[in-house]
């Protein structure tokens, strides 16, 4: 991993305790999750990029997919490896990892997206469409700048802090945002049919739901 990975997997390893009980408390992905199993065949091979605790690689492996979950964080995979039995859960930045042309039905990609750097954007989402079968499924979600340009960069804020403020660990990760039009034109550039998209978290976040052509 460069450095950048590096700072970005510290601010995580230190999160990871608290996000297991939170993420498994109450998984605000589910209902996404469901949408994602309907686009897949029976049994299908999904990757779980930056699977984080593996709170959804569990629903989909319950789900009936087997699932290849990784994440940058080796506490965070630890944390999946404890809390999820059945599902492979490996430590690797998708930027540098190497799959078969074909190898996946699914990919799944919660959360994540936006701790991608402006210039890895395309290499990213052509590694996704490369390593999909034919006419397989990606969900995908990413910060929303709400204007029609993008932005990127460090920013500080306190993890686990009650309301105001207060308490918590001061964590600094990478966040980028992106307009609206302008996630949707990466992953259709790519070679992606997006079939949903959808605007939610008090309009700070976005989504899609996309079929490789």
């Amino acid at each position: 991993m460069d450095d950048f990975a590096k700072k970005q997997a510290e601010a995580y390893d230190r999160m990871a305790f608290g996000y297991g009980i939170q993420k498994f408390a109450h998984n605000p992905a589910v209902p996404d999750l469901k949408i994602f199993r309907t686009y897949l065949s029976e049994q299908p091979l999904v990757l779980d990029i930056g699977c984080g605790v593996g709170s959804d690689a569990k629903y989909l492996a319950k789900a009936g997919c087997n699932v290849l979950g990784i994440d940058l964080s080796d506490a965070m995979i630890a944390e999946a490896q404890r809390r999820v039995g059945g599902v492979e859960f490996q430590k690797a930045d998708f930027r540098e990892t190497n799959f078969p042309d074909g190898t996946f039905d699914g990919i799944w990609c919660s959360t994540v997206f936006h701790h991608v750097q402006l210039k890895d954007q395309p290499d990213f989402i052509a590694k996704c469409h490369r390593f999909l079968k034919s006419g397989g499924a990606i969900y995908i979600s990413t910060k929303r700048s709400g204007t029609t340009e993008n932005s990127e960069g460090w920013v500080k804020e306190q993890f686990g802090a009650e309301a105001g403020g207060q308490g918590g660990i001061e964590i600094e990760r990478f966040v980028k945002k992106l307009s609206d039009d302008a996630f949707k034109k990466l992953l259709e550039s790519a070679g992606f049919e997006v079939v949903r998209f959808k605007i939610w978290g008090n309009k700070t976040w976005m989504d899609i739901f996309a079929k490789k052509r």
